[in-house]
């Protein structure tokens, strides 16, 4: 498993959490053949083909912020080149009588067109808030794209639409006009496994639902029955964040339990505080730079869920301390 490179996080695209609709196959008198496929090979070639009596369209091919190509065309097929290195997300984007329809489209370095895959949660009955894991395995024989973001996942109750999400990963509100940075895609090779680690959305009422996985070129589901809010004293719980490795390196990602005590319910979401020790035993702040998906969820007493911090790769070496709890060192490698 490894993090796809080439899309740095504080440029990736902003994106809307909860369901994507399938862009429309025909608009105001045009028809639209879209990409069957989702991923493609970089450097790989595009086409999408309209057709109208009367009507134009103008489409482009945009990644980076910028346009690939562009053409208007009233009948015909449009192609385009995608980035030629690298990880990418790309937008094929038409303009039909004013309005923009788009369809994103990924680059990988391996070979996607098929292959399968399994997911599966610790539990499948939880309450709102409540940390869940979904495990994604590759099973072959191609490579997929798995979301890092837990906000990226579609909650649906059975027979209805999907969710809108905020960017805390929650249902979101009326009022609530955020738009989110996420983070890249995890790319798996046959055979690898990643673990999206977030919560029950808080505001889901009391309901059996299908979470969807977009996960090119595979779409993954998982049923996920949710009972209310839980119970908890009205005490705070009584936290720690607990590291198996006592040394590790600049750049390193850093796995970590967080454990709620009790008695009382814990708040945790994808942050973390890093501090380090100074030569007359004091700590002092340090300040983490890039973006960090904002979400939250609840522990409830005796509960744990795992984390993972991510170290600045010019961090000096040292004595840290994490969440303000566990001491560790960072060393050179």
């Amino acid at each position: 498993m490894r993090w796809v490179a080439g899309l740095p996080v504080a440029a990736a695209l902003a994106f809307s959490p909860g369901a994507q609709a399938a862009p429309p196959k025909q608009v105001a008198g045009v028809e639209i053949t879209w990409p069957s496929e989702r991923v493609f090979k970089p450097g790989g070639t595009v086409k999408v083909h309209v057709r109208s009596q009367v009507r134009r369209s103008r489409l482009a091919l945009i990644a980076g912020g910028r346009a690939l190509a562009r053409r208007t065309l009233r009948s015909g097929t449009f192609r385009a080149t995608l980035p030629a290195a690298g990880h990418h997300r790309a937008q094929l984007r038409i303009v039909v009588a004013g309005r923009a329809y788009t369809s994103t489209l990924h680059t990988s370095g391996c070979e996607t067109s098929r292959t399968k895959a399994s997911v599966a949660t610790t539990t499948d009955r939880l309450h709102n808030g409540a940390p869940i894991e979904f495990e994604i395995t590759n099973r072959g024989p191609g490579c997929m794209l798995v979301p890092a973001s837990p906000a990226l996942l579609g909650w649906g109750a059975n027979g209805g639409a999907q969710l809108q999400l905020n960017c805390d990963g929650n249902v979101r509100g009326f009022d609530d006009g955020r738009t989110c940075t996420p983070p890249p895609p995890v790319e798996l090779a046959p055979g690898e496994r990643h673990t999206i680690v977030g919560h029950v959305p808080f505001g889901l009422r009391d309901d059996s639902y299908r979470v969807r996985i977009v996960a090119p070129p595979l779409t993954l589901t998982r049923q996920v029955q949710v009972d209310g809010l839980p119970q908890c004293p009205s005490t705070p719980g009584r936290t720690e964040s607990r590291i198996a490795a006592a040394s590790v390196h600049p750049g390193d990602q850093v796995p970590y339990a967080f454990v709620n005590y009790g008695p009382g319910c814990a708040f945790f979401g994808a942050g973390f505080s890093l501090e380090q020790r100074q030569p007359d035993g004091t700590f002092t702040r340090v300040e983490l730079h890039g973006s960090v998906p904002a979400w939250g969820g609840v522990l409830e007493p005796g509960q744990a869920t795992s984390r993972t911090a991510w170290l600045p790769a010019d961090i000096a070496p040292g004595t840290y301390r994490l969440n303000g709890t566990t001491l560790f060192d960072v060393t050179l490698p």
